[in-house]
């Protein structure tokens, strides 16, 4: 023991370092090199291949109900589908939808070529989720509790909802025309 001391002993200008043998050297040769390990995961793209969604009917054309002053409320149909098993833990976990987008625009004419934007009617869409009573808010999630078990062959777990978009009153006699789309995002609830 007393020999491996003796043989490690180092001065004070000096530095040891044992990596595979004894390497000496000078205090003013060293250098010190840093390097950032880090990891990036983009959860958005995790699973993505995993699910989709189907709206029925993937569009719609609106009927103006002249007696009430607005449009009729339209139905949808969303089926969720997700290859994963619905034992799995991301299945079991349940899900969130999100209304990430819900845009509309009136117009003062039919024709697209001569038509203005008249301000106030951004957003005249709300977009319920299930009920009437259930309605989305931009940006919030709703927390889903489960998947059920999927029927079609290569779909493990499936869920359907309703989506019922409601109008307001239409209060503008220059109103001729509206366009408009809503988005909906979805994600494991990991």
């Amino acid at each position: 023991m007393d020999i491996l001391k003796s043989f490690f002993r180092c001065e004070s200008l000096l530095v040891c370092s044992v990596s595979f043998g004894i390497v000496v050297m000078p205090v003013q040769a060293m250098q010190t090199r840093q390097l950032d390990v880090s990891t990036n995961i983009d959860r958005s793209m995790m699973l993505a291949d995993t699910v989709t969604l189907e709206f029925d009917p993937v569009s719609a054309t609106l009927l103006f109900d002249k007696n009430a002053g607005k449009f009729f409320d339209q139905h949808f149909s969303l089926a969720i589908n997700s290859t994963l098993d619905s034992q799995d833990d991301y299945v079991q976990n349940g899900y969130q939808l999100t209304l990430t987008e819900n845009n509309s625009t009136c117009y003062d004419s039919i024709s697209s070529t001569s038509a203005t934007a008249i301000a106030g009617y951004e957003s005249i869409a709300t977009v319920h989720l299930d009920s009437l009573s259930n309605p989305m808010v931009l940006n919030f999630a709703k927390d889903i509790a489960a998947f059920g078990t999927g029927t079609t062959a290569g779909v493990k777990a499936a869920s359907e909802h309703s989506i019922i978009l409601t109008y307001p009153v239409i209060n503008n006699d220059n109103v001729r025309y509206c366009e408009g789309n809503f988005v909906l995002g979805f994600r494991y609830n990991l």
